[in-house]
């Protein structure tokens, strides 16, 4: 019994270690509408050192404010185009303390008020 808990612990400390992107960008999403995460929560919920989480983001290519920008990027334009919610809800499940905050974000990544791309969406390159 011992050896079979001693082994998940290893699994799951395994997986962990090699987190992949897909866990990272899980947990920010879950995360965004309480707070924005920062790396120690991120490394937290992984169970890994910050610097090993952000060695993992190098290795990826990014880091966690680009991370953060795109996962909003998409989670806005899938609320614009398959939700009829409120600006200030979508603007507040995106982690935005203020509706005015995420419509600057918004036409700054697309050109477009977040009202404008809602009734001429439009994909984006």
């Amino acid at each position: 019994m011992l050896e079979m808990c001693c082994h998940a612990e290893n699994k799951l400390a395994a997986k962990r270690s090699s987190a992949s992107l897909d866990i990272i960008t899980q947990f920010i999403i879950e995360t965004l509408p309480n707070k924005v995460p920062e790396l120690t929560d991120i490394a937290e919920h992984l169970e890994i050192g910050v610097r090993q989480l952000q060695r993992k983001l190098q290795k990826e290519d990014t880091h966690l404010t680009q991370l953060l920008t795109d996962i909003r990027q998409a989670q806005a334009i899938s609320y614009l185009t398959q939700t009829d919610h409120k600006l200030l809800y979508i603007a507040a499940k995106l982690g935005y303390s203020e509706q005015s905050a995420f419509q600057r974000a918004f036409k700054r990544w697309t050109g477009h008020t977040p009202q404008s791309y809602r009734l001429h969406p439009y994909p984006l390159t």
